[in-house]
């Protein structure tokens, strides 16, 4: 089995690509194998494992929860389990942003997406999640559009914090 990346890599069990170790790398577009079904209510753990071991080269752990949901996405957490190369660093923590069912309409959303954080990335000093590879397709063997990208520690603003902001606080806040 093999993936095409957009920029004509080939990725396979033999030959890892270890461009996702250069923070200036382009993301890889997974061209995940359609499977002919639908988008899915529950994404194919198995799958997403699938793509991250082929991005990284080596296997995933998948934590047993969704880490997160929001409106629009879900979001899950991968670890990679041995090191690529002596020397070479793979992340302790992966985050995979999955487009929920029914917010998974058009295939340029996620696009979008990676180009946008790409772009901050490369143009401000704004921190974002390097991504390290996306599919946009919604029809793939996952079930749904997904991206794979750094996981960025943090605390969620709306939570109990967010109800004890003054309203100047959360306008400004809102503003940004």
């Amino acid at each position: 089995m093999e993936m095409r990346a957009h920029i004509g890599i080939e990725v396979s069990c033999s030959k890892v690509d270890l461009s996702f170790m250069n923070p200036h790398a382009r993301p890889k577009r997974l061209l995940c194998p359609i499977v002919a079904k639908p988008p899915v209510s529950v994404p194919d753990t198995g799958a997403l494992c699938e793509a991250a071991w082929r991005t990284f080269g080596v296997p995933v752990l998948l934590e047993p929860d969704c880490f997160a949901q929001g409106v629009f996405n879900e979001l899950y957490i991968l670890r990679p389990q041995s090191p690529v190369a002596p020397g070479k660093e793979l992340p302790e923590k992966v985050a995979v942003r999955i487009a929920r069912e029914d917010k998974a309409k058009s295939t340029c959303i996620k696009a979008c997406q990676v180009a946008t954080m790409v772009y901050v990335k490369e143009h401000t000093s704004i921190p974002v999640p390097t991504v390290y590879a996306y599919c946009t397709e919604e029809q793939n063997s996952v079930g749904r559009p997904f991206i794979i990208m750094s996981f960025v520690p943090g605390v969620c603003i709306y939570t109990q914090q967010w109800d004890d902001l003054n309203l100047d606080c959360k306008l400004r806040t809102n503003a940004v």
